[in-house]
């Protein structure tokens, strides 16, 4: 049987509980541990300072310094806050880093305020998320169009 460790926060104020529970989860030979990749939301879980959050592939690249054995990455990952590239180019960096132990879970994203946050439409991010390894080049078309509709 294998343990993860969930439920934690990539919160800047409850940063050094999860730093301390991912260490003592390697410690005592769990299998993993996952935060959220998530940057608008600590208000909707009672954080005294809204959007007070950590950049979570920089946060799991530290915890992968400090600890051994343990795989790290995120509960979901949203494919639409990064270009698909650099979230490549980050995961696979810190899978190096940490010597394999990199654990990605992504999806859409599902939050509003964050797709408004971060000045994209939801309808961009969905297309993109859709096409993510697709290569139909009259779908690719298609969606073109529609998000240039939806930009303009």
């Amino acid at each position: 049987m294998r343990f993860i460790l969930s439920g934690l926060g990539n919160w800047y104020n409850g940063w050094s509980l999860t730093d301390q529970a991912v260490q003592l989860a390697d410690k005592l030979g769990f299998w993993g541990a996952v935060i959220p990749d998530h940057y608008m939301w600590a208000e909707a879980y009672g954080q005294p300072q809204k959007d007070s959050t950590l950049e979570s592939w920089i946060a799991l690249s530290y915890l992968a310094a400090k600890t051994q054995n343990i795989k790290l990455g995120t509960i979901v990952t949203p494919i639409p806050f990064r270009p698909p590239a650099m979230l490549a180019k980050m995961v696979s960096t810190m899978d190096v880093l940490s010597s394999g132990r990199a654990v990605l879970g992504v999806g859409a994203g599902w939050s509003q305020t964050e797709f408004e946050g971060y000045s994209i439409r939801r309808l961009q991010h969905m297309g993109r998320s859709e096409n993510t390894g697709r290569q139909d080049p009259g779908r690719r078309g298609t969606n073109s169009r529609a998000l240039a509709e939806a930009t303009s």
